[in-house]
């Protein structure tokens, strides 16, 4: 491990929203992880008709948890400003907590969401500028309700559109917000690597670090690989936080090797924390390696409560903790630390 004070980083998803935030609130404060990555968030748009709420430009939580900000102004309980969600998150750090870094995470699994195609035809349709757009006054207030959230996580994984992204980078930090990136697709990079080039016109220190996706699409991907080719085409350094996916039952794709072709099954996909401590050794030893993050604590929870289905046979061998912790100290285990 080359970085001191390595960064520990656990997503999640509707776990941390304002119907399931309290169940996990005080273990996180004291678990060891470092930043906290909440969402996912979108960007409302004007092609799902059958949501008759949603309006071009809301921000919109995931799941079950809609409508955060609409026409500039937080929604209805439990999202309003005086609801108690977004001071909860903000209890996730300071005061002896362990967590230092909140991030809100933007995007997500490309064939689910349209986050960045809406951004685009948002960014366009106004001349090329968010100035004055719904979106801009709905960023604004989510500024304002989460004032404890340091910065935007960009999980792009559809419309890679340099000049819309870029320019959404920039509103965002001229609203205090860091940026980190969270890519997968190595065919991606010269994209992410643009991108990174041209904020960095505007602030050298603009992008805090790279959470790279080593998980599922992105099983492939090793940090230093990706470190090299920001390195060729930047001259500069980037910290790359090496992620890897938790244990869960659900859909995976496998290869038939009677019909020759890839087919879906429900079946334990994800690692389980000796694997993933093998994962995380392997890169611990690269130079571009400032931590690793764990995808993510609904999965956790999902998958504590599936161990007990017998007819899912055994998730882990050996019956490794599977909480939030046992997954934190495979990581931490994988990095020497």
């Amino acid at each position: 491990m080359t970085r001191p004070n390595p960064n520990l980083i656990l997503y999640g998803v509707n776990r941390l929203g304002p119907k399931h935030i309290d169940k996990h609130l005080f273990n996180l404060r004291d678990s060891g992880f470092t930043t906290i990555v909440f969402g996912m968030f979108h960007i409302g748009n004007d092609v799902e008709k059958d949501k008759k709420d949603m309006k071009l430009g809301d921000i919109i939580y995931n799941g079950d948890e809609p409508l955060v900000v609409q026409e500039g102004k937080s929604f209805p309980p439990p999202y309003a400003e005086d609801s108690h969600w977004p001071g909860k998150i903000g209890l996730l750090k300071g005061n002896g907590s362990t967590i230092t870094k909140i991030y809100a995470s933007f995007g997500g699994d490309g064939q689910a969401v349209q986050d960045f195609k809406t951004i685009k035809t948002i960014y366009e349709k106004n001349g090329r500028s968010f100035s004055g757009t719904q979106l801009e006054k709905n960023l604004l207030a989510f500024r304002r309700i989460f004032p404890a959230v340091d910065g935007i996580d960009m999980d792009c994984e559809e419309t890679y559109d340099l000049d819309s992204f870029v320019a959404f980078c920039k509103l965002l930090m001229t609203m205090g917000f860091e940026i980190t990136f969270c890519p997968y697709l190595w065919d991606s990079r010269q994209f992410w690597i643009q991108a990174l080039i041209e904020l960095r016109k505007v602030d050298p220190q603009a992008v805090k670090w790279w959470n790279l996706q080593c998980y599922s699409g992105g099983i492939r991907n090793t940090p230093q690989v990706w470190a090299q080719a920001v390195a060729e085409a930047t001259n500069q350094p980037i910290d790359i936080m090496a992620g890897d996916g938790v244990r869960y039952w659900g859909e995976q794709s496998k290869f038939d090797e009677k019909s020759g072709k890839w087919i879906t099954v429900m079946d334990w996909g994800g690692n389980c924390p000796p694997a993933m401590t093998e994962k995380f050794s392997e890169f611990s030893k690269e130079p571009c390696l400032g931590g690793g993050f764990i995808w993510d604590l609904d999965l956790i929870t999902k998958t504590q409560n599936d161990v007990h289905n017998p007819s899912y046979g055994i998730a882990c061998p050996g019956n490794p903790s599977l909480d939030a912790i046992g997954y934190l100290n495979a990581m931490k285990k994988g990095l020497s630390l």
